[in-house]
């Protein structure tokens, strides 16, 4: 039954189109690179050699989701240590700090 299914996928695979057809992933983007139409434009111009206007549909941004996981666990323990202390305390403000730079890297 089992072999019977790869079967029936291969040959509806074989048959029709989907997105996943002509997709790309694409891995080791520095961290700054989160614009999606400054990436369209970089693989517009350089995805074919000697053709710069590729038709590019869409990029999507992934994201590493234990790295994110684990900035959220992070704003919730600064937050957490936050409301613990005065405001006007010097801690207060590097907590600041840090939970902007942590949201920073979120966007």
């Amino acid at each position: 039954a089992y072999q019977q299914q790869v079967l029936i996928d291969h040959k509806v695979d074989a048959e029709t189109t989907s997105p996943n057809d002509f997709a790309i992933m694409v891995k080791g983007l520095p961290s700054t690179a989160t614009d999606e139409e400054s990436i369209m434009g970089f693989f517009k111009e350089h995805a074919v050699p000697g053709k710069g206007d590729t038709q590019i549909v869409k990029v999507v941004i992934g994201w590493d989701i234990d790295e994110f996981r684990e900035n959220i666990e992070k704003l919730k323990t600064l937050t957490k240590q936050l409301n613990e202390i005065d405001s006007k305390d010097e801690g207060a403000k590097q907590i600041k700090a840090e939970m902007a730079r942590i949201t920073g890297a979120l966007k």
